[in-house]
């Protein structure tokens, strides 16, 4: 009946009618008429879509390596060229069903067909397309497992992808997906075997500290491998030489990355890297207290509900690849869960929120002793630093340090700033910072340490 209206619809108002013509017909319309008729004409546009030209994608659909436009600094380059478990290709003859549906899924992810008729925002382009590119990586990683080269998506069902969303949330979204550490450990220890005893003993005679042991371990090697596996990313260029960067070794993630999951369609860059890789301890920045880490594991990062919500969201996307030309899941039950099923079995599942959301106490006490400090000391700060930097040049001033302000000002430093306790221009040395730095910058002895409060309740106010 619907398509009946459409045709005939279409027949009698777009076909060879005039502008003052149609403009007669529709003011004849009743209003609920002409909403019908709107949204009929937006059906039409909307089903005249290609899906296979996306706006974004710069090349051919049948281009075994796309170039996307996804208005970032660079555009996104995506290989096709993976391998799949039985050593064949992913873009090979075989295998031409499962690379059409990985394809069209990508391509209805943007689609307004399969996003309610609504046009999407870059942001939400740009999030959408490399979720889904995480899911399919999340497949291509499990190839051998799913059977891939040989099966497609055919023995693929409700279980199979459960098992795998599940990994994604335990994981923290690309950790779970593409099982970094995991992956990382397997590459690291066949490569170790690979350093004779001789050669580890050379190392270590040369570089005394790549023996240091890491109170945080995300790779699953023992104290023996890990030194060899360091060894072996020293031997191979996998650091970077502690006089270019200033640190101690630290690892190239990229290069190392870049081989690890060479068979994957995305690099994930953006994942934890394990500390314990370091040629040397990574050097800490003086604190009074020891930071609270907002995860004490990696291993810890599930996804929130809102976030996994997003990943079952574009996963069900794949649903619109149906018919005799993509590759099949087992059954429609793979399509058939929520985020609750995803959760069930795992324990400690993030809430809505921020990790360590500040007390409202704290926060309205330090807004308030933020004003209180700005009306009674802004003024006086301000003046003083700028009589120091008006009598000693920029250079000059910085190492003034430990030196009696009211001496450098000539006996006119503020009165309030006296009663404060405030007696120097600093009195952080960078060089030779100690824990005693913080009881002098408690007393209020260092001006420049009071002006940077000053900064800081300005942002916090």
């Amino acid at each position: 009946m619907r398509s009946e209206y459409i045709n005939n619809t279409s027949a009698s108002l777009l076909n060879d009618i005039d502008l003052e013509s149609l403009k007669n017909r529709l003011s004849e319309m009743s209003i609920s008429k002409r909403s019908e008729l709107l949204e009929v004409l937006s059906e039409d546009e909307i089903f005249r879509e290609d899906i296979t030209k996306p706006f974004w994608n710069l090349s051919e659909y049948s281009d075994e390596i796309w170039v996307c436009d996804l208005k970032k600094k660079q555009e996104f380059i995506i290989n096709f060229r993976v391998m799949l478990d039985d050593g064949s290709l992913l873009v090979d003859k075989k295998n031409y069903k499962l690379l059409q549906t990985f394809k069209f899924f990508l391509c209805a992810l943007t689609s307004r067909r399969y996003n309610g008729g609504r046009y999407s925002k870059w942001s939400n382009v740009y999030r959408r397309f490399k979720t889904g590119l995480i899911i399919l990586d999340a497949f291509l990683t499990r190839s051998k497992e799913l059977r891939l080269g040989s099966y497609g998506l055919s023995l693929t069902g409700r279980n199979e992808v459960l098992s795998m969303m599940s990994e994604i949330h335990k994981g923290g979204g690309s950790v779970g997906a593409y099982r970094v550490f995991e992956r990382l450990t397997d590459f690291l220890r066949h490569k170790s075997r690979s350093i004779e005893k001789s050669e580890l003993h050379r190392f270590m005679k040369e570089y005394p500290g790549i023996g240091w042991v890491s109170e945080d371990k995300y790779l699953n090697l023992n104290y023996e491998e890990l030194i060899r596996a360091r060894v072996w990313l020293l031997k191979n260029g996998f650091f970077t030489s502690p006089e270019a960067s200033g640190i101690s070794g630290n690892l190239i993630t990229k290069a190392l990355y870049n081989e690890v999951f060479s068979n994957n369609i995305l690099t994930p860059f953006n994942t934890p890297i394990p500390p314990e890789l370091r040629i040397t301890p990574l050097k800490r920045q003086l604190t009074e207290y020891d930071a609270v880490p907002v995860l004490s594991n990696c291993n810890d990062d599930k996804l929130s509900v809102s976030s996994l919500d997003k990943y079952v969201y574009v996963f069900k996307k794949l649903s619109v690849c149906s018919g005799n030309g993509f590759s099949q899941f087992l059954d429609d039950n793979a399509f058939d869960l929520t985020s609750s099923d995803i959760m069930s079995g795992v324990n400690g599942t993030l809430r809505e929120g921020r990790f360590r959301t500040i007390p409202s106490t704290v926060v309205f006490e330090a807004i308030r002793n933020g004003f209180e400090f700005s009306f009674k000391y802004a003024d006086a700060i301000l003046k003083a630093i700028y009589m120091c930097f008006e009598k000693y040049k920029y250079e000059t001033v910085s190492s003034l340090c430990y030196e009696d302000l009211n001496h450098l000002l000539s006996g006119k430093l503020p009165a309030c700033l006296k009663e404060s306790g405030c007696k120097s221009y600093s009195v952080i040395n960078h060089r030779k910072g100690d824990l005693s730095t913080f009881q002098r910058i408690r007393a209020n002895l260092g001006l420049v340490e009071l002006y940077e409060v000053l900064l800081g309740q300005s942002s916090l106010c």
